[in-house]
């Protein structure tokens, strides 16, 4: 099977160019932060994805976090706010805002529950990071 090349692939939405289109021409403007070179964007190193794949294998410890009812369990902020108010799940009562968990307060009916709490037999993992629980919601 080929292999995508989604840097090829992926298009700009203001200017409908190519993200690799669009890196070279930073690149040859002379933006800096983005490769060393236009080389290093195309055909990363033999060894440097055998790195990659290597720390993909290793197990890692889960990290175990008290969840609080005051601070967004996504942001971290505190900040309550009239268009992006924390809203709490009734059953586990971790805290969100709407705006990070992708909820209006409006749908909930002042019934919020949880991704994670609305199916409780399944049991849930982030697939970004090894925190243990937390404000999950479903990713594509």
């Amino acid at each position: 099977s080929r292999k995508k090349k989604w840097k090829e692939s992926i298009k700009l939405k203001s200017t409908n160019v190519t993200l690799l289109s669009w890196i070279q021409s930073m690149l040859e403007g002379g933006a800096l932060g983005f490769a060393d070179s236009v080389s290093e964007i195309r055909f990363p190193s033999r060894q440097r994805e055998h790195e990659l794949a290597a720390c993909l294998q290793a197990p890692y410890k889960p990290v175990v976090v008290n969840w609080t009812p005051e601070r967004c369990a996504v942001c971290r902020w505190v900040e309550d706010y009239d268009y992006n108010k924390i809203i709490i799940c009734n059953r586990c009562q971790i805290a969100v805002h709407e705006e990070c968990y992708g909820v209006k307060s409006s749908e909930t009916n002042g019934s919020f529950v949880c991704r994670a709490c609305e199916t409780p037999d399944v049991e849930h993992e982030c697939c970004l990071c090894p925190v243990k629980g937390g404000a999950l919601k479903p990713s594509t």
